[in-house]
């Protein structure tokens, strides 16, 4: 890095040490007409050579809501759709090897059909898979999950993760006996009501910076929920102290993926903790 840059990065807040954080020390706007004729000329390369991707897409729209199985999976003209998967690499429809650098949110880190896991898998298919009830499997990955976390807390599985949030904010409210929730501006948790506050507001809708509003989508029954910024533990000390008699939890991810992958700032997320 050099000077100019380390004096550009230090002029903003210190990144949590966990984590690594560089910023530019300058940046020269792009001509928005050549961004845009650049993504014409791109969105007319990939229609070119993912026919058998469109032919899926048509397809798949007659039965799943938008051609897929997540909305967030859609995107126009067509998204792409796979077949299969090896290490880091996915074959489309159309056979060509495409690098993954989504690896399922990183659920897949170890890879796709790592040998290991499927081992493992293989072993769980020839002995059951679906028990309802107490099982030493289930005991087994409890007690691993406590030893690799250096916890001694229990632990409830889910099947997804808007099933554990719902049944997170639930065991809060129960134990505090308290309905207020404060979550962070951006955050996305699942699709749980309480939850699916100012995932992704409009602008003109959020209020301001320091102080955002909580915007509640129309089909949403939300509860008592108030919004705070991101890396701003002023504005949460100020809404703990203003409803400290009905906040029950804050939840939220402690790097913000939803909006692009912010990281804290230094002492941000020991502070959320300490202020709890």
């Amino acid at each position: 890095m050099t000077d100019t840059a380390q004096s550009a990065a230090t002029s903003y807040p210190a990144n949590d040490p966990a984590t690594r954080r560089t910023v530019p020390a300058s940046s020269t706007p792009l001509d928005p007409q050549r961004i845009e004729a650049l993504m014409a000329k791109e969105w007319e390369r990939f229609t070119a050579s993912t026919p058998g991707s469109a032919a899926h897409h048509a397809r798949a729209s007659e039965p799943l809501p938008l051609g897929v199985a997540s909305s967030f999976q859609h995107w126009d003209p067509h998204p792409l759709a796979f077949k299969a998967a090896k290490g880091a690499w996915l074959t489309d429809v159309d056979d060509r090897q495409v690098l993954d650098l989504s690896m399922g949110f990183g659920a897949m880190l170890v890879g796709h059909l790592n040998p290991l896991v499927v081992e493992y898998v293989s072993k769980a298919l020839e002995t059951g898979t679906l028990f309802v009830t107490p099982s030493p499997t289930t005991t087994d990955i409890a007690e691993r999950y406590q030893s690799r976390f250096h916890s001694s807390r229990q632990v409830r599985f889910a099947n997804s993760g808007t099933e554990a949030d719902m049944y997170a904010v639930k065991a809060a409210r129960a134990f505090t006996g308290k309905r207020g929730i404060i979550k962070i501006e951006g955050g996305y948790h699942g699709g749980y009501d309480a939850l699916s506050v100012s995932v992704k507001p409009e602008v003109a809708e959020a209020g301001p910076e320091d102080a955002p509003v909580p915007v509640v989508p129309f089909e949403v029954e939300a509860g008592i929920v108030h919004v705070v910024p991101y890396n701003d533990l002023e504005r949460l000390e100020a809404l703990l102290a203003e409803y400290k008699d009905e906040i029950a939890a804050v939840v939220m991810e402690p790097v913000l993926e939803n909006i692009g992958i912010v990281l804290p700032d230094a002492g941000y997320l020991a502070g959320v903790r300490e202020g709890m």
